[in-house]
């Protein structure tokens, strides 16, 4: 292929517009607590990865934090290749349904992307192109194509027991990293349904909670063991856990389940909220969480949410759907 040839196909290729992602109608959304964004359709998919112009130097895969292949894995894509592309995701990630969805992508992989900065013949310019979209819609095809998450083989036992502290993201890939080897890892946590922030921390209006079930199905079916309503350093100690149980190793998980207090007067009130504790309330059924956060909490009419980050936002959407009129 001559330079003039490979120019004129990445000019073609930035001349396509973005697709727009659906979701919800405003009305509708906040009604219910149910996944804002809608799947793309194959085809749409399609033409999203092909606005992808495969940088040599691919500043989104230095950009992602455990370097996925985008290039390699929206090519495949490209050619209709779902099974492939999501191969090619979970080459580096054990998480990328969840990723796709909640990894802060414009600072990451998407705030690299040179389609984004791109300067066209008509000086017009594009957002970057929607990774986070397509790795949650390829690999959520992958898992209906194929009836559920993929379940690598387990090397043979290594005799070596694991015990994981915290059912998050981090306990949750550590225990498939170690069970994969051949290690037996069982993960202790203090809520009573295992997940972490997946489950009491993200809000089902931006991730389903059926794909963690799903997950954490696939994880029990490796061998992987869960203790629920169990906090280590008070019902069992880290001593007890090696001395006593027989762990050989203990990785700890924790989180930062713990928010920031703002230190002014009538931070005690009542009706007055941690961003985690207004958001377990509000968006999960009584049977998951321990009987002290089992109440709703109260909303009224008129809700001041101080803050303006991620998890703010999170609060403000969720007061909303909780019946607040003004916010």
């Amino acid at each position: 292929m001559t330079i003039e040839n490979s120019t004129n196909i990445v000019f073609n290729r930035l001349a396509v517009a973005r697709v727009p992602v659906p979701k919800q109608k405003p009305e509708e959304r906040v009604k219910n607590f149910d996944e804002t964004y809608l799947s793309l359709k194959l085809d749409m998919a399609i033409v999203e990865a092909y606005r992808c112009i495969d940088c040599p130097s691919a500043p989104c895969m230095d950009a992602c934090p455990v370097h996925n292949d985008i290039p390699a894995a929206l090519k495949r894509l490209e050619d209709g290749d779902v099974l492939g592309a999501a191969a090619k995701f979970r080459e580096t990630s054990t998480l990328p349904e969840m990723c796709g969805r909640l990894c802060p992508q414009e600072s990451l992989c998407e705030g690299a992307c040179v389609v984004g900065f791109a300067i066209r013949p008509d000086g017009s310019s594009q957002p970057p192109v929607a990774i986070g979209r397509l790795e949650s819609f390829i690999t959520d095809n992958q898992r209906r194509m194929t009836g559920g998450f993929p379940v690598q083989m387990r090397l043979p036992s290594t005799g070596c027991r694991v015990a994981i502290v915290g059912s998050g993201p981090a306990g949750l890939t550590v225990a498939e990293e170690l069970q994969i080897r051949g290690h037996d890892c069982t993960v202790f946590d203090l809520w009573p349904e295992p997940g972490g922030v997946l489950r009491y921390g993200i809000p089902a209006f931006k991730m389903s909670k059926q794909i963690l079930e799903e997950k954490l199905q696939s994880l029990r079916n490796m061998g992987i063991k869960f203790v629920q309503n169990t906090r280590v350093g008070r019902n069992i100690s880290l001593e007890e856990l090696h001395d006593r149980d027989g762990f050989d190793v203990i990785f700890v998980g924790t989180g930062a389940g713990v928010g920031n207090s703002l230190g002014v007067p009538g931070e005690k009130l009542t009706h007055v909220y941690q961003a985690t504790d207004f958001l377990v309330r509000g968006n999960l059924s009584p049977e998951e969480l321990p009987e002290d956060k089992r109440e709703r909490p109260y909303v009224g009419q008129h809700v001041v949410v101080v803050g303006g980050g991620d998890t703010s936002m999170d609060c403000v959407r969720t007061a909303i759907r909780l019946g607040a009129t003004q916010v």
